[in-house]
C-alpha cells in the first residue's frame, strides 16, 4: 500500500483533490414546486407585473441586461480560470500546506476519523455555511464523524458564528475548546486592515 503524501494529494490543476459530494435527490416536494407549479405560475406572475408595474419593468429590464452582460463572457474563458500556475503558488503557501498535510495524514489514518478530507464541497445549493463550518472546524482538529452532517439555512454573520460555536460544542470532540469568532465587516474596516485580519 503506498503511503499518501503532501504531493500525492494534489489533483493535475495543481489544487488539492477533494472527492465530489454524492448526489442528493431533490425531494418530491421540492420537485413538485420546481417542475410543476412554478413553471406555470411565473410566467403568469411576471406578466401581470410586467403590464401593471413600471417599477417592475425597469427593475426587471435592467437586472436581464446585467445578467445577460455577465454571461457573454463567462469566467471559464478567462486567463486565471484554474490557472495551474496560480493554484500551485496558491497552495504552495503556508495557511495552504497544513490542510494539504492533514489531507495526506488522514488518507494514511486508521484513528476514529471517518476519512474525510479538511476541505468538502457544499453537498447541494444553500448549504455553504454549514459546508464552510465543517472544513472550518475539521481544520482546528475536530474529526469529521464528530461534526453534524451539512444541513440547509440561514447564512447571516451573528448566526453563522454562534452555531459554529454550538456544533463545536456539541460534537462528539468534547467541548469548544474556547473558540472565539469575529465579525469584520467590510463597511467598518479598510481593505488593508480587512486582510490583516484574515491572515491572523
Amino acid at each position: 500500500m503506498n503511503k499518501a503524501t503532501p504531493s500525492t494529494m494534489m489533483d493535475n490543476k495543481g489544487q488539492l483533490a477533494v472527492a465530489l459530494p454524492s448526489h442528493q435527490p431533490m425531494p418530491l416536494l421540492t420537485k413538485l414546486l420546481f417542475y410543476g407549479v412554478l413553471p406555470i405560475a411565473l410566467p403568469v406572475v411576471i406578466s401581470y407585473k410586467m403590464l401593471t408595474d413600471k417599477s417592475y419593468r425597469l427593475t426587471t429590464t435592467s437586472l436581464f441586461s446585467l445578467v445577460n452582460g455577465a454571461t457573454k463572457k463567462p469566467c471559464t474563458d478567462e486567463w486565471y480560470f484554474q490557472d495551474v500556475g496560480l493554484l500551485q503558488k496558491l497552495w504552495s503557501l503556508p495557511s495552504a500546506a497544513a490542510y494539504i498535510q492533514k489531507s495526506a495524514d488522514t488518507a494514511d489514518s486508521s484513528s476514529d476519523d471517518d476519512g474525510t478530507p479538511p476541505l468538502e464541497y457544499q453537498v447541494r445549493e444553500g448549504y455553504c455555511g454549514s459546508a464552510t463550518q465543517r472544513c472550518i472546524l475539521k481544520s482546528l482538529g475536530y474529526p469529521a464523524n464528530s461534526i453534524p452532517d451539512q444541513k440547509g439555512g440561514e447564512s447571516k454573520p451573528d448566526l453563522w458564528c454562534e452555531h459554529v460555536k454550538q456544533i463545536a460544542k456539541e460534537s462528539t470532540h468534547g467541548g469548544d475548546d474556547g473558540i472565539e469568532t469575529t465579525i469584520v465587516r467590510g463597511s467598518d474596516v479598510t481593505y488593508e486592515e480587512f486582510l490583516s485580519t484574515l491572515r491572523q
